[in-house]
């Protein structure tokens, strides 16, 4: 569900002069107004990462551990509705695990094999992202990181507020020209400022009591334009 709204942002200049030489465009009257517009939407997809880490007296059986962990976290993904194109390793590391106790003038020790085994996912059916973390807790996952929520399509978002944006500028520049006794022209100059996404505000949705909590929020798309537009004197 998205909503759009217009924020009131003055950046106004009003010059209203006499008759000018129809070659000199840049010294014709008019009015310059800033409109800026915004849409919000709920996140329609996450991304994040899980995996295990294991350590052991060797190497063999560190690895051995880890894909027995990495095998149960990926058929719960696949319960879970996951396909196996949003499933990717980002991980895969096999490192000696070192005596910290021994003197730094000592010959180190090797005590163990850390193996360590990260997947990236992503997920379009938030309402599971909770019971989904919870299921992955339960069947060995030691990493749960890099959690983000994002719209699938911004660019559409980001044109709605184009459009809110344009409207607002229009809306100032009418009511600017009545209050001023003049009639509003056509456009003769349009500028668009940087659009930007804004971070999500907190918003729970539904989960199972015992699930893990995760809020998703809304992400807000804001475009800004400067319009110039001709006036002249009102009939």
């Amino acid at each position: 569900m998205t909503r759009t709204s217009a924020h009131v942002i003055w950046v106004v200049g009003l010059l209203v002069a006499g008759p000018a030489p129809a070659t000199d465009a840049g010294n014709s009257p008019d009015i310059v107004v800033q409109g800026t517009g915004s849409v919000s939407a709920a996140p329609d997809r996450i991304q994040f990462q899980t995996g295990a880490v294991t350590v052991e007296p060797t190497a063999a059986r560190a690895l051995s551990e880890n894909s027995d962990v990495l095998r149960r976290l990926r058929a719960t993904l696949a319960d879970f509705g996951v396909p196996d194109e949003n499933v990717q390793t980002q991980q895969l590391t096999l490192s000696a695990e070192y005596d910290r106790k021994q003197r730094p003038n000592e010959q180190r020790t090797i005590v163990g094999y850390r193996v360590t085994h990260v997947l990236q996912i992503e997920l379009r059916e938030l309402e599971a992202v909770g019971a989904l973390l919870d299921a992955l807790v339960r069947e060995g996952a030691s990493v749960l990181q890099s959690i983000r929520f994002s719209v699938a399509e911004p660019d559409v978002l980001l044109d709605r507020a184009r459009r809110a944006a344009v409207a607002d500028a229009r809306r100032k520049a009418e009511l600017l020209a009545e209050e001023a006794g003049v009639e509003l022209g056509p456009v003769l100059e349009i500028r668009e400022g940087a659009g930007r996404p804004i971070e999500p505000l907190p918003r729970s949705f539904a989960a199972e009591a015992t699930a893990v909590p995760v809020a998703p929020g809304e992400r807000t798309y804001t475009a800004t334009v400067t319009v110039r537009y001709a006036i002249g004197r009102a009939p």
